[in-house]
């Protein structure tokens, strides 16, 4: 009877830390998608490909969310984005 509720009890810690670590991954919907703010890391207003390389989302709609083909982001072309 011992061992059982032991094992009841690691199987609920495990399953509870799986869960836990699950909730904590990022996840970059159109929705959660990192600020302007985050993403302009040298903050000169715009979003570079080599800032946006580093979101998997951003970098994918990068090419169609620079409407102006100057291979940056503006807010406005980033706002798009959650849209």
């Amino acid at each position: 009877m011992k061992k059982l509720i032991v094992s009841a009890l690691a199987l609920a810690l495990a399953t509870g830390s799986a869960l836990a670590a699950e909730s904590t991954k990022p996840h970059h919907t159109a929705s959660s998608m990192p600020s302007f703010e985050s993403l302009d890391t040298n903050k000169d207003g715009m979003i570079s490909s080599a800032e946006a390389a580093g979101n998997a989302t951003l970098k994918a709609k990068f090419a169609t969310l620079d409407t102006d083909k100057d291979g940056k982001l503006s807010k406005s072309e980033y706002s798009k984005a959650h849209t």
